[in-house]
């Protein structure tokens, strides 16, 4: 039986792609009783912990009192990998969730930020063809 508010070693990870090498040993993901102050988390590596630890926090079990809403606020653009890990030793839990990524310029991908000014221009063509055609379409008629 889990004890809600002891159980800690459900996490979730946004770490960097590029630097997921660095951060990550794929060796060895979770800690241990000798690695650190909290054991069965995930293992981040020492130098890095501190660029990576704002991207890690804890999934509150249903019924927990830990927090149920976390922001984790990206200062680099990039691409990033959403990681789930369970480093302790309860099986068979079921985690969900939303995840939503906003940028600076909302909802809209930053690579898709360029065209922004071009769609404006095609929506003013659009709407000065559409009026012509409304007005042709008036003169025309019968």
């Amino acid at each position: 039986d889990i004890r809600r508010d002891d159980y800690q070693s459900v996490q979730v990870s946004l770490l960097p792609y590029d630097r997921l090498g660095q951060l990550i040993n794929p060796q060895r993901f979770c800690s241990g009783p000798d690695d650190m102050e909290q054991p069965d988390k995930l293992l981040v590596k020492a130098a890095n912990f501190t660029e990576a630890a704002s991207y890690i926090r804890t999934v509150p079990l249903a019924g927990s009192s830990l927090p149920q809403v976390s922001q984790a606020r990206i200062r680099e653009t990039g691409i990033y990998i959403l990681l789930l890990s369970n480093c302790g030793d309860a099986r068979g839990i079921k985690v969900n969730g939303n995840v939503v990524v906003k940028s600076v310029y909302g909802f809209l991908p930053g690579n898709e930020y360029h065209k922004m000014q071009f769609y404006g221009w095609l929506a003013v063509g659009y709407a000065v063809l559409a009026f012509t055609w409304l007005g042709l379409s008036m003169r025309w008629w019968r």
